[in-house]
């Protein structure tokens, strides 16, 4: 038995349409699977090989085991900070900024439900 990759992340949004067109927009992603799942309105949304699930409605969970954030590794970091702004995004750095250990820059900003996405570039 081995662990393959990260199939999936999950994100509790107040507004599902929304999120979806704040991902589609900004960041390029396309809708894999839209479905209903008992009292939840799910959308899959392409990042790469994995998937960002998004979820309306259903008990929203809080405390233990809360993910403090998701991280999209982009290429074009400075281009997609100047998208981000034009969208009125929220970023919570300035600009971005090197991490030396793992040899990229980062930069962090909010979703519309005030999610935290980190934009993650190697340094070439």
């Amino acid at each position: 038995m081995s662990v393959v990759g990260l199939h999936h992340a999950g994100l509790y949004t107040s507004n599902l349409t929304r999120s979806i067109a704040f991902y589609r927009e900004v960041f390029g992603l396309d809708v894999a699977e839209t479905f209903s799942f008992g009292d939840e309105q799910i959308a899959f949304m392409r990042v790469g090989s994995a998937r960002l699930e998004l979820i309306e409605g259903g008990p929203t969970r809080d405390g233990a085991g809360v993910v403090d954030h998701f991280a999209f590794e982009v290429h074009g970091l400075d281009r997609l900070v100047e998208r981000l702004r034009q969208h009125g995004a929220t970023l919570l750095d300035e600009r971005p900024f090197s991490v030396v250990p793992v040899g990229a820059r980062i930069l962090f900003c909010l979703g519309p439900d005030g999610e935290r996405i980190e934009l993650f570039e190697y340094e070439r």
